[in-house]
């Protein structure tokens, strides 16, 4: 079946244990990210994206190798909703608590016995317990991500290239190579699509040369968003290399 969301059709997969689950190709339509953003999120919150509950594994037999394909539970693209950030993404997460919702307020069959009555109210004890220990769980993480994000703290390429495990010589290449920066003048400078974005801004550094007189040298330096940036771009370029390489050696791929 089709679920309407804003201006795109989801073609929703029924599941016997989940209701219905979308593909991550759907997911991320939904979103308004690519593929790659939403399997990024899958690899780097292995802790908080559960198979089985937040998502489930089901193979394809029309893909290459017969790989499974990633499909999210409602569950899961409520959970997805925390760590995408944009008005689009909290949307979509309300999207999807509404169903969550509205299956919930379906009109249940009443107890009839006292036996049943309580085993309905235990029942729902524990959704409800289970419910607030996950939005506990989830708060701090959600603080921190915000508060990181907001920061004004300014950290240079070589800081971002040593987290990478690589020089920033090889970092300021794959960021040119990714369509990010360039160098205008001997300085590396955002590419205009970016540049409103808050994620870089260049800084002055004053000295004196070897003949005694005054110099002045720019550079680049990125913030905390822009370091979750990097993180993300660089990532998914891994995704498509590891993807592309082997599609050549005729492997199987590891898309979701």
């Amino acid at each position: 079946m089709q679920l309407q969301f804003d201006e795109i059709a989801l073609n929703v997969r029924p599941h016997a244990v989940h209701e219905w689950a979308l593909t991550t190709a759907e997911v991320a339509a939904g979103f308004g990210v690519d593929d790659g953003n939403i399997r990024y999120h899958k690899s780097v919150h292995t802790d908080e994206l559960i198979e089985g509950k937040h998502f489930v594994s089901v193979r394809n037999p029309n893909a290459v190798g017969n790989q499974a394909e990633t499909w999210w539970t409602k569950r899961g693209v409520v959970r997805l909703g925390f760590f995408i950030k944009s008005d689009r993404a909290k949307r979509f997460r309300d999207w999807a608590e509404d169903l969550v919702v509205a299956k919930t307020a379906e009109a249940p069959s009443l107890p009839q016995t006292y036996k049943e009555a309580l085993q309905a109210l235990l029942v729902e004890v524990e959704q409800k317990e289970l419910l607030l220990a996950e939005n506990e769980a989830l708060r701090p993480k959600a603080l921190y991500a915000d508060a990181v994000l907001s920061s004004t703290t300014e950290l240079t390429t070589t800081v971002i290239a040593q987290e990478l495990g690589m020089s920033a010589i090889k970092l300021n290449k794959h960021l040119h190579m990714a369509g990010v920066q360039y160098k205008q003048r001997g300085t590396w400078v955002l590419y205009s699509v970016h540049v409103d974005k808050d994620y870089a801004h260049l800084k002055t550094h004053a000295y004196t040369d070897s003949a005694g007189k005054p110099q002045t040298k720019h550079y680049l330096v990125w913030t905390e968003k822009g370091r979750e940036f990097i993180h993300r771009t660089l990532n998914r370029k891994l995704i498509q290399s590891t993807s592309l390489t082997a599609v050549r050696l005729g492997l199987p791929t590891a898309n979701a």
